[in-house]
């Protein structure tokens, strides 16, 4: 009887051991590139963050400051890993960034290391 009590007490440890796997947010997505750049719009690409969190990544938002209200405005939503950014202003400057997410949540952001100038037309 002490054999089966220790082999069932075994096989509960070990299927908890297994059970418990840790789920995240991603890391942020890498190497934001702005190519493209036109009087009102640009493509982005990036790459996958290196740590998905234990589960796939559902989609990356993109978002630009507004230096006019200050705030962060949402350009869309890709499931890839390019995005057309459309809508600027013609010679305004803007910061983009983008986020990752997964079903547990979302990534701290990649942000472009200057401001994007789009041409006056």
């Amino acid at each position: 009887m002490k054999a089966f009590v220790f082999i069932c007490l075994s096989l509960i440890i070990a299927t908890i051991a297994v059970a418990s796997v840790v789920l995240n947010p991603p890391s942020p997505p890498r190497n934001l590139k702005v190519e493209k750049i036109a009087s009102t719009s640009c493509t982005i690409s990036y790459q996958a963050p290196e740590d998905d969190g234990g589960t796939p990544i559902l989609s990356y938002e993109i978002e630009c400051f507004d230096n006019n209200s200050f705030r962060w405005k949402s350009k869309g939503v890709s499931h890839g890993l390019t995005h057309d950014i459309v809508g600027m202003t013609p010679g305004s400057q803007a910061l983009i960034r983008v986020t990752a997410s997964n079903r547990v949540g979302k990534s701290a952001p990649v942000v472009t290391e200057k401001e994007i100038t789009f041409p006056r037309e």
